[in-house]
Parts: structure tokens; C-alpha cells; sequence
């Protein structure tokens, strides 16, 4: 799986996505990313803030929070929640944003724009509000198609709320978490600490479509539980991010549930 192929891109105009049209109703959520890893000594209080950011009074109607967990600290403890493809992920900002230095433990990124200390509270606070301020360049809904016990699917609904995005190539991302997963570490920088973790990326699917006129357009995309899941802990988040340089339009997420109200270990 690769991440804007070629890496070879340009920073879009400052003004992308500033045009939107006065009728636009839906309120901004901001997408709020957490790279971290159960090897990582420094990570505990970043995932601590990713979790408290609800009391600090930013919840689900402002931000969407996801937290992917890198493989390259497995060694010696391997993180069960750690995918290449994560990796790969946090390594592409690096050369969207013309750097060489995103490639770290515990890092925060909002709005597919602004890397930090992910537990750096005062710059993430001050970053998230500043976010929250600008206009969805994109409207999402999210519906879940089918409530089988292992297997479901969301569509996604997406309209183009600027006229200066009508062309623009974008990631239509659905991720589903699930937290806060509490984990005994035997070996590493972490031994002997059980960690607990909110928002945690248990799978992730994307496309790359080219955004249309005002026109609805719909995706669907095929959720599986894994088997350890507890299906009451899970949402499913979606995003919209330009495929060149970075930008989220917008974030969104719901419950992931079942019609029975059963729950799945």
C-alpha cells in the first residue's frame, strides 16, 4: 500500500478550499492523528492526551481521533496494534510538507497540515481551535449498510463544498478504531507498564477519486471486525484529504454497532 505515489508533490495555493459557499451548513471537524507505538517510552502521555481531549472540550461534534501505531520500535516488544502500512503513512507527510523530519514517536498531526510533539497539549489545543475556525471544504455522511455480527459495510457520502476543490485529487479514507484497549507490555522501553490506549486504528481503506461538481458522490466500504474486537468500543471514521498536499476537508465518524446490541470478544 502506498501513500501519495511518487511523493513527488506541490504544496497547493494558501486560498484551496478558503472559497466556500455561504450555503454551506455542516460544521468543520478537524481530523486529529496520533503516531505512537507500544515501544515507545515517550508515548504513554501522548495517547493520555489523545484520550482526554473530549474533557478538555473537544469531542466528537469538533474532532476526529485516530491513533496509528508504527512498526519500526518492535523490537524487542512487538505492538499488536502496528502495520507497515501506518508507518508508511506518518513517513509520506514528510515529503507533502517538503520535510525530513516526520518520521517519529509520539507525533500528532491535524488536519493533515500541523505535525507536533504528540504530547505537546498546549500547541494541540491552540491547533485544534485554530482548525475548528476554518470552513469544511467537503461535507461527509456516513451510513452503516448491513448489521451482521462479522461483517458490515459503510457508505460514504460526499459533496464538494468549494469551487476551487471541483478537479482536486483526494484520499476518501474510512478507518475504524476501537478504545481504550489496555495492554500489558512484557519487554521494551515500556516493560512492566499496561497501557491504555483510545482510538486505536484497527483497520484502514482508502481510495483516491477526483472530486466532481456539487454533485453527491458515494463510496462503500467493506468493514471486518477483527476477532479480538469488542464491537461496543469501535467507530468508524472517514476523511477527505487532497492527495497532493495534504490538506483534510473534511473528518467524520460513527458508532459501529449492531442491531441486536450484541457484543463481540
Amino acid at each position: 500500500m502506498r501513500f501519495w505515489p511518487g511523493l513527488i508533490l506541490i504544496l497547493a495555493n494558501a486560498a484551496i478550499g478558503q472559497n466556500i459557499e455561504k450555503s454551506a451548513g455542516p460544521p468543520r471537524k478537524v481530523l486529529v492523528e496520533l503516531y505512537t507505538s507500544q515501544g515507545c517510552n515517550s508515548c504513554p502521555s501522548a495517547n493520555l492526551l489523545l484520550g482526554q481531549l473530549e474533557k478538555l472540550g473537544y469531542g466528537p461534534d469538533q474532532i476526529i481521533p485516530i491513533s496509528f501505531h508504527v512498526d519500526y520500535f518492535n523490537e524487542p516488544w512487538v505492538d499488536p496494534f502496528s502495520h507497515k502500512d501506518y508507518s508508511h503513512r506518518e513517513a509520506a507527510y514528510s515529503a507533502v510538507l517538503k520535510r525530513n523530519d516526520l518520521y517519529f514517536t509520539p507525533m500528532m498531526m491535524i488536519d493533515g497540515r500541523k505535525p507536533m510533539l504528540g504530547s505537546n497539549k498546549p500547541e494541540a489545543l491552540r491547533t485544534i481551535k485554530t482548525a475548528l475556525a476554518e470552513k469544511p471544504g467537503a461535507s461527509i455522511q456516513l451510513s452503516l449498510l448491513s448489521e451482521k455480527e462479522s461483517d458490515q459495510s459503510v457508505r460514504l457520502d460526499l459533496k464538494t463544498l468549494s469551487t476551487d476543490l471541483h478537479g482536486r485529487s483526494v484520499m476518501v479514507a474510512v478507518v475504524l478504531t476501537e478504545g481504550p484497549l489496555t495492554t500489558r507490555v512484557r519487554s521494551g522501553e515500556n516493560a512492566g507498564s499496561t497501557l491504555v490506549e483510545p482510538f486505536v486504528v484497527r483497520s484502514f481503506a482508502f481510495k483516491q477519486v477526483k472530486l466532481e461538481g456539487s454533485e453527491k458522490q458515494s463510496f462503500t466500504f467493506p468493514i471486518k471486525l477483527p476477532t479480538d474486537a469488542v464491537e461496543s468500543k469501535c467507530r468508524v471514521a472517514a476523511f477527505v484529504q487532497d492527495w497532493d498536499n495534504g490538506q483534510v476537508y473534511q473528518a467524520e465518524s460513527i458508532p459501529l454497532r449492531t442491531t441486536r446490541g450484541t457484543v463481540r470478544r
